[in-house]
């Protein structure tokens, strides 16, 4: 597993996103592990997002209350838009 410091990591984004695809990389900051690089993967996307976003839980618990599906495009353009 590569450990980088958080300035390295700005400086060469892309190439510490192409590592990750074969081993996590963990970015630290003042020799703290503070966030990791792994591959994306839309099977665990919605794992994630459950675990980290309050608003994604919102969503799926209103969802779920009503009876109504939302396709996984539509979760994704509504969280795009929030972040933007």
């Amino acid at each position: 597993m590569e450990m980088i410091p958080i300035y390295e990591a700005k400086n060469q984004l892309s190439k510490y996103i192409e590592m990750c695809r074969e081993e996590p990389v963990i970015i630290t900051k003042n020799g703290h592990m503070k966030a990791f690089l792994v591959p994306y993967d839309e099977d665990e996307f919605a794992a994630l997002m459950l675990q980290y976003s309050p608003s994604f839980r919102k969503m799926i618990d209103k969802a779920a209350a009503s009876k109504t599906r939302i396709p996984f495009n539509e979760v994704k353009r509504r969280l795009t838009k929030r972040r933007a």
